[in-house]
């Protein structure tokens, strides 16, 4: 997907800004309750739902459906195990940072993106035996409406990533970005 240029700086400060905060936060109640917890932690992450995405591990060469380098992109374990740190470099430009992580209470993954034009997106999702979906309403630069990323396995070590946006609530959906991720040795 080529780079789109955010429109008002000022906006795109705003949401950086508060994607930064968010993270901190996130990370300063990590660090204070981490060590204390770190047994519990690792027990419980440890769990086959906190494991849905660890086929997303390492660092993925991303390739569209017509053949053309998309980016790369990179995953690690973070938080003890507990979530998924995406790092994303477009092939055209532009970059962001995923946090993929089980939330226990609600029995659901979620999945929140930033990226470098202040770009947010939040999304909510289930896994299946083969991957996980997620979706959620949203403005990604143009892109308003219902957005769905799937993120499923294949035999060979590839994943697949697919993401559709629907203006109608779900009834007609059209493709976003359809790639394949293959691991870079």
């Amino acid at each position: 997907m080529a780079r789109i240029s955010a429109p008002h700086q000022a906006e795109s400060s705003a949401f950086r800004s508060i994607w930064i905060s968010a993270a901190s936060a996130i990370l300063l109640a990590a660090a204070c309750v981490g060590p204390a917890l770190a047994s519990d932690a690792q027990s419980v992450c440890a769990a086959k739902l906190f494991r849905s995405l660890d086929f997303r591990i390492g660092t993925f060469k991303g390739v569209t459906a017509t053949g053309q380098d998309a980016g790369t992109t990179e995953v690690a374990p973070a938080a003890e195990g507990c979530a998924l740190l995406e790092h994303w470099q477009g092939a055209m430009g532009g970059n962001g940072v995923g946090l993929f992580f089980y939330h226990r209470v609600q029995e659901k993954w979620q999945f929140n993106y930033a990226n470098a034009d202040g770009e947010i997106l939040i999304l909510v999702g289930t896994a299946d035996a083969n991957g996980v979906t997620f979706a959620g309403e949203n403005r990604f630069y143009s892109f308003q409406g219902l957005h769905q990323i799937r993120w499923e396995r294949a035999p060979n070590g590839t994943v697949r990533q697919i993401w559709k946006l629907s203006v109608d609530k779900g009834q007609t959906w059209q493709p976003i970005v359809d790639m394949v991720l293959i691991p870079k040795s």
